[in-house]
């Protein structure tokens, strides 16, 4: 390609563009947009990824997918293999990578391809508080910091499956004082991530590479499918490949 191409990502897909449709592009987004878009992408954190193996209600899915996207989760994982995903409206799944599994042996290939561990919701027996493990795996000098790692939450009713049980590398939970035995996935999940980013795992942002990646990724998202074609329309001299 010539020099005054960039390439703009998509999910799974790469094309490249001239500077003239990239300045098109960020005339149309707006300053104050980009600057946010570019603001939250330096918020976004690579080393935690959030798993939800069979979650059945979708208001479930919903709270999963906001606190993920309020955390600066950047990538979750979801297992489908008895109950689709399906978050409700308010939930919008634009802003994080969803990637999606029908078995559980597929997304933990996964998981441990990206080099994760991965930290699993678990009241079975051998579980360990999460302030222990958290402080634990702080104090342990021999695996790198800060760790990369998959937190699991499983379904409702019966938690993590036995072969994502058997897949974990640390089971936890979060000690209760009432009489209920567990919290509800979506405090779960709050009190788990905010437990995490008060000891620095968050801490770690996306590379260059990826930020780049990101911000042109979501420059298109926010412009919209139907938009993006009419400025294509309106400057014929410009093209984008025909799954945009």
């Amino acid at each position: 390609s010539s020099e005054d191409e960039i390439y703009l990502r998509c999910p799974r897909k790469e094309f490249s563009i001239t500077h003239e449709m990239q300045s098109l592009l960020l005339k149309k987004v707006g300053v104050p947009t980009h600057n946010k878009i570019k603001r939250i992408i330096n918020q976004r954190t690579r080393n935690v990824h959030l798993v939800i193996e069979d979650v059945m209600f979708d208001h479930n899915a919903t709270a999963a997918l906001q606190l993920a996207d309020g955390f600066g989760i950047q990538n979750m994982h979801v297992i489908e293999r008895m109950h689709s995903f399906h978050p409700d409206a308010e939930g919008d799944s634009r802003w994080v990578h969803l990637n999606r599994y029908q078995t559980q042996e597929e997304c933990i290939a996964t998981l441990k391809k990206e080099g994760l561990e991965i930290w699993s919701s678990d009241l079975s027996a051998g579980s360990e508080s999460l302030n222990e493990l958290i402080t634990h795996r702080k104090e342990d000098q021999t695996k790198p910091w800060p760790p990369r790692i998959a937190v699991v939450f499983g379904h409702e009713a019966v938690g993590i499956t036995n072969l994502m049980r058997q897949a974990s590398d640390r089971k936890f939970i979060i000690p209760m004082k009432g009489l209920t035995s567990s919290f509800n996935i979506g405090a779960a999940l709050a009190i788990t991530m905010t437990s995490l980013k008060m000891n620095g795992f968050l801490a770690e942002p996306l590379t260059p590479s990826e930020k780049e990646s990101l911000e042109q990724e979501w420059i298109l998202k926010h412009i919209g499918r139907k938009s993006l074609h009419q400025l294509i329309e309106n400057n014929p001299q410009h093209q984008l490949p025909d799954h945009i």
